[in-house]
């Protein structure tokens, strides 16, 4: 009787530490989205634990560090597995001068992203933006 109370004291207390885990986050995060012309560049990097936002747009530069919650963080991972980004090719490309290059690069739990396009994007990329807008709390990625 005595080992079950403690086989259930402790499962109980293992429960509560794990509940208490920090948030899953990558250990490096790089993202980059951007247009010729008007339409800007946006860049979103990990940098101590948190965001860094910056905006490039009509010759003025905005940065911003963002804190995304544990929540944002778990549906960020979330959204990535499901979009099954560490199957992205490396380099999405139509050939031109004019559109839009974005770049990915994500090191998580011994998993790598490096993926880039010019014009072209893997399945359900809008996806993957809207992800990205979330975890940003909002702001644009697009």
């Amino acid at each position: 009787m005595k080992s079950l109370l403690l086989l259930t004291l402790l499962a109980a207390l293992l429960g509560t530490a794990s509940a208490a885990e920090p948030p899953r986050r990558p250990s490096s995060l790089s993202l980059y989205i951007g247009h010729y012309g008007p339409g800007g560049r946006t860049h979103v990097d990990l940098v101590d634990g948190t965001l860094r936002y910056k905006v490039l747009k009509s010759q003025k530069e905005t940065v911003e560090t963002v804190t995304p919650t544990a929540e944002q963080w778990l549906a960020f991972e979330t959204a990535l597995d499901a979009l099954k980004v560490w199957d992205w090719k490396k380099t999405y490309e139509i050939p031109s001068e004019d559109g839009t290059q974005w770049s990915a690069t994500i090191v998580e739990d011994g998993r790598k992203l490096e993926s880039t396009g010019n014009n072209a994007y893997p399945p359900d990329f809008k996806k993957y933006l809207a992800a990205v807008k979330a975890l940003l709390g909002g702001r644009q990625f697009e």
